[in-house]
């Protein structure tokens, strides 16, 4: 193990986390292992957290097994029912970002932005961008395939959790954004009004 993590540390750029499977029983065979990387493989596309760079989809020897992330969300699906304690679900609260050729739809968690499937943003950027991170965080967007041209737009082709409100709004108005101020409820409140003031009042 110790002599393949040094050749993807070597070679590969992609990553910076690992996690590893063990058995306290020492009771894991080459079945298990092709099991719970097919296993792995499904669930974490299903859950479209993160773009997995593993060229092949696993295979699947008849293997029941359990599988835990040690706390890592990779097959937690990004949006979904939240349940509250009682038991019950209720439905997220959304926010929108607008503007001309442009139509946004997410949702604010603990860990960031979601932007959900089907929102749609500006293809092109302001010149104050241009050559910038910021122009290159957009262009990387578009190369993975989460960005994709339809007609005078992009569309966003699955649901994604950007770090930020902020790196959100970027990505789909083609500018600089406060995401705190550019997402907004249905209502009109922005999402700094709807989150981060209402915690300073009840505090």
């Amino acid at each position: 193990m110790g002599n393949r993590l040094v050749q993807h540390n070597q070679n590969k750029d992609f990553w910076n986390r690992a996690l590893v499977v063990i058995s306290l029983t020492n009771s894991m065979t080459q079945t298990h292992a092709l099991f719970l990387e097919w296993f792995a493989i499904q669930q974490a596309t299903q859950a479209g957290r993160y773009s997995l760079e593993n060229g092949n989809t696993g295979a699947r020897p008849h293997t029941p097994a359990p599988l835990a992330t040690l706390g890592q969300p990779i097959f937690e699906a990004l949006t979904g029912t939240p349940e509250r304690v009682d038991g019950k679900s209720e439905a997220p609260e959304l926010f929108y970002c607008r503007g001309p050729e442009v139509n946004g739809v997410g949702e604010y968690n603990a860990e960031g932005f979601v932007v959900h499937k089907g929102s749609t943003a500006r293809i092109e950027i302001v010149a104050s961008i241009k050559g910038t991170s910021q122009e290159h965080f957009r262009q990387q967007l578009v190369t993975e395939g989460l960005l994709a041209l339809d007609g005078d737009h992009y569309v966003f082709t699955r649901d994604h959790l950007f770090a930020s409100p902020s790196m959100a709004a970027i990505a789909i108005l083609g500018r600089s954004a406060n995401g705190w101020l550019e997402w907004k409820t249905a209502q009109g409140q922005t999402l700094d009004g709807a989150k981060r003031q209402l915690v300073k009042v009840v505090g």
